[in-house]
């Protein structure tokens, strides 16, 4: 694990390792100060291939960029350079991790124009990344990756 839980790192306190999906990135639910969560994705540069470029990841310069409200919401981001550790950070707003294969699961009783509308606004959020990217695309595009939100209005929304 990259970093301990319940430890403050940069004025974020991580509780909960939300996916790893390599040995040198981690992403957890963290605690800003006011008590609510937030995504915190670090990056162990010191663990990352020999082959990769530690100064350029791209999710970094990525995501501060992306205006559409079913991406990711930047929030900050840093570096941390202690006691031997290289480590790259970013936080953006937690949406919660329900997903859109879980509710089908559960007979997701969405009606289809409503249905259409939320995966017409999650391609061009696609649109808008495969654009940022420069003609790259979003290879693992799935329900099981389809975040569903309720943003206390009853109204659920795809990230």
């Amino acid at each position: 694990m990259i970093l301990q839980l319940h430890n403050r790192f940069e004025g974020y306190t991580p509780y909960e390792v939300l996916s790893t999906s390599a040995s040198y990135r981690e992403v957890y639910i963290a605690k800003d100060d006011s008590g609510g969560d937030v995504c915190l994705t670090v990056y162990d540069l010191n663990a990352m291939p020999d082959f990769s470029n530690n100064d350029r990841i791209l999710e970094f310069e990525i995501i501060p960029k992306l205006t559409s409200d079913v991406l990711p919401t930047h929030i900050s981001h840093g570096h941390y350079t202690e006691e031997g550790k290289s480590l790259r950070w970013m936080v953006t707003k937690y949406v919660g991790r329900t997903t859109l294969s879980d509710l089908l699961c559960i007979g997701y009783p969405q009606d289809l124009s409503d249905a259409l509308h939320q995966f017409y606004q999650l391609l061009v959020g696609v649109k808008e990344i495969s654009l940022r990217i420069g003609d790259g695309c979003h290879n693992n595009l799935s329900t099981d990756n389809i975040i569903i939100s309720d943003e206390g209005d009853g109204e659920l929304t795809w990230h």
